[in-house]
């Protein structure tokens, strides 16, 4: 189960990675730090934790500032949020059924007042113009 907003992105549909933020376990686990992506942005790559199998694909999407800014925002949202290439299963979605999709979202409520829906479809309209190749 899952709530969240996601475009649709013409990558291949076996690529994938999924962004989080960065928690207190993150920053003093050694073990697990060399298992994240690294974008190579200090500032992005200090505040989030990327996996996934397509670090060709990670680094197209992240590559504005732009972007990366958008995505920390929405990581830093009101319960716990990710930001991800293929990360969810929206098949059942017609128009997204062999599609690739990227979207912001969250494994952990229904989010119901409308102004933070709003919010985060605003957000990813602003990602949906960034993030075009």
């Amino acid at each position: 189960m899952f709530f969240g907003v996601f475009i649709t992105i013409p990558s291949p549909l076996n690529s994938n990675f999924e962004i989080r933020k960065k928690d207190t376990i993150d920053r003093f686990n050694p073990f697990l730090s060399h298992k994240s992506l690294k974008l190579g942005s200090y500032s992005f790559d200090k505040r989030s934790v990327i996996s996934g199998n397509d670090e060709r694909w990670m680094r197209k999407v992240l590559s504005s500032n732009q972007t990366q800014q958008l995505i920390l925002e929405a990581l830093a949202m009101k319960e716990y949020w990710f930001a991800g290439l293929n990360s969810v299963d929206l098949g059942f979605i017609p128009d997204y059924k062999q599609q690739s999709c990227f979207g912001i979202f969250t494994r952990q409520a229904w989010i119901v007042d409308k102004s933070r829906i709003d919010a985060l479809f605003q957000l990813v309209r602003e990602l949906d113009k960034l993030i075009k190749f």
